[in-house]
């Protein structure tokens, strides 16, 4: 059985990618998956920019969805 969880509607696998990006505010985490883009913080340490950064790359990897889409 193979995983196709991350296939587009047409087959092809999405380009995920989930960086962090430091500047006088604090911390990002810059996010892009098959030109969607978007940036959540500033968050005051890396280390929790780093938790939000893992966390948002399992969301766009893994899940069908987005979180800010459940309710």
């Amino acid at each position: 059985m193979t995983d196709d969880s991350n296939l587009t509607p047409g087959g092809a696998a999405s380009i995920v990618t989930v960086t962090i990006r430091d500047d006088a505010e604090g911390h990002w985490v810059d996010w892009a998956k098959d030109g969607e883009t978007g940036v959540l913080g500033p968050y005051q340490d890396r280390e929790m920019a780093e938790n939000v950064r893992a966390a948002k790359e399992r969301e766009l990897t893994e899940n069908h969805g987005h979180i800010d889409d459940a309710g």
